[in-house]
């Protein structure tokens, strides 16, 4: 039966400065929009007005305590800030809006079958629990923030334990949990996500059949079987060796 080793990681403490590079872009931007841009916004306001129970209806959202929406108008992100949770109004013709979860996430990595570092093969299963920390940067810096974290962190498992030997494997997973969760944050964090824990299987023995160190007898040539067969019966007429 196989063994599970988790390492629970800590939550950095609110007002921690987040490394996003969002939040640089939009210091450095001017936030103020063109006149065609004024002018398709108050043309936006103007048809609220005039369908008030339809704009309403389509403009008003809700959103509950563990999401937040990340609001554009006109393709920029509008305030500079997510909204929520709770009720929000968006202008229908020129705002458009992500939700974010905000929940831990659990990601399952599929088995992973690693050659090590003294050439054994063996599977290793693993599930990466995260969180986003930074809505903005999750749905800015990259197209597909929880899809994204799986890939970085299958590549990241065959990594790490690729450079190490089955006993390091099997003796020191405190140390190798701790530098993937190093490696990943190294990433993530420009993403807006924070790896709060890692759950690493016991890595199983060598698959068998596929052990790299089984050495692997070459086929003799018949001339060596026809040989050792002569040798073996003789020439006519002389006694067989006792």
């Amino acid at each position: 039966m196989a063994e599970s080793y988790q390492v629970n990681m800590e939550t950095p403490a609110d007002g921690e400065k987040a490394t996003t590079v969002v939040k640089d872009d939009l210091d450095n931007k001017d936030e103020s929009f063109g006149a065609c841009s004024w002018m398709l916004i108050g043309l936006s306001y103007v048809l609220v007005v005039l369908f008030f129970p339809i704009a309403l209806f389509v403009g008003v959202k809700i959103i509950p305590e563990y999401e937040r929406a990340v609001i554009y108008r006109l393709g920029r992100i509008r305030d500079g800030k997510a909204a929520g949770p709770g009720m929000f109004f968006i202008l229908p013709c020129t705002d458009t809006f992500f939700r974010v979860d905000m929940r831990t996430m659990s990601l399952d990595l599929p088995r992973q079958e690693i050659l090590s570092k003294d050439s054994v093969s063996v599977a290793v299963d693993a599930v990466v629990f995260f969180r986003v920390f930074d809505c903005m940067a999750s749905v800015n810096n990259v197209s597909n923030a929880v899809q994204s974290t799986r890939y970085l962190a299958e590549t990241t498992l065959r990594n790490i334990l690729g450079i190490h030997s089955l006993a390091e494997m099997l003796g020191d997973r405190d140390s190798l949990t701790r530098q993937m969760r190093s490696m990943l944050d190294e990433t993530t964090d420009e993403w807006g996500i924070r790896v709060s824990c890692l759950l690493l299987q016991h890595p199983r023995h060598p698959l068998p059949g596929r052990d790299a160190r089984r050495p692997r007898l070459p086929h003799a040539p018949d001339a060596l079987h026809a040989g050792r067969d002569d040798r073996r019966v003789g020439h006519p007429g002389e006694l067989p060796p006792v």
